[in-house]
């Protein structure tokens, strides 16, 4: 009985500390992304749908600069219940001009809401 207490109570530790995580934190700025017509980039994002909060684009991009191609949610290595992974944003530059992509984590039925955190991207495209 011991040693599943010690395993159930480090594993609501851990769970813990993913949680605040995943609602407090500030994602640093991405930086720029410089990149070339027809060349695409991807923009990794670490996320945890067991919280409910998942990345979308705060706004609509240029599309005459760049255009998303794909998102995917990438599944952890681990096997801990509640355990976050990364959200993959492809996007391809389709003509030469600067622009933004802001995205913000979020719960989506939360309108009200501010965003718990948020990355935005400078694109460059020659």
């Amino acid at each position: 009985m011991k040693p599943f207490f010690i395993v159930a109570l480090s594993a609501c530790l851990w769970f813990s500390l993913a949680m605040g995580q995943a609602v407090g934190e500030s994602v640093p700025e991405g930086g720029t992304m410089n990149l070339t017509v027809g060349q695409t980039h991807t923009i990794a994002l670490t996320s945890n749908p067991t919280t409910g909060y998942r990345w979308q684009l705060a706004g609509p991009i240029d599309e005459r600069i760049i255009k998303l191609v794909s998102s995917e949610y990438k599944r952890p290595d681990s096997r801990l219940v509640g355990a976050g992974g990364q959200e993959l944003w492809k996007f391809q530059a389709v003509g030469k001009g600067n622009t933004n992509i802001v995205m913000t984590y979020v719960r989506p039925w939360e309108k009200d809401e501010k965003a718990a955190r948020t990355a935005s991207f400078s694109v460059v495209v020659k």
